[in-house]
């Protein structure tokens, strides 16, 4: 294990992780009720931007490349993206007598995740024109 790729999953996993704390602190959508609006956009846009940095790697020299996946997909969106916070929302809303708003948490996420991906490989060729 190279101790520069640790490094820079480590510090691109401490900003993903600090960016998701304060758009999490923030009410981006006003008025959502028991579901969790700010996780799934969260995931939502970790997802997209997954798409664009995947599509994007292949722009660099094998030695970037890693540093690259390192830091961005690893260790920024890692630390961004919350499947854990997730699975945490889906349990306490189907504990709680949510159940029908837990399974659609649960269908628009896993839904709309690979629709994210894909729409941000796509955006990424259409404005690069690749």
């Amino acid at each position: 294990m190279e101790p520069t790729l640790v490094i820079l999953v480590a510090a691109g996993g401490a900003i993903g992780a600090v960016l998701r704390f304060c758009v999490s602190s923030v009410k981006i959508l006003s008025d959502c009720g028991q579901f969790p609006c700010n996780t799934l956009l969260i995931n939502i846009v970790g997802c997209f931007l997954m798409g664009c940095f995947a599509e994007s790697l292949k722009f660099f020299s094998p030695e970037s490349m890693e540093s690259a996946r390192a830091f961005l997909m690893i260790g920024f969106l890692g630390g961004f993206t919350t499947l854990s916070a997730f699975a945490l929302e889906f349990g306490i809303m189907y504990r709680t007598g949510f159940a029908g708003m837990a399974l659609f948490y649960a269908v628009v996420t896993y839904t709309t995740a690979p629709l994210a991906f894909f729409s941000g490989a796509k955006v990424l060729r259409i404005v690069f024109n690749l």
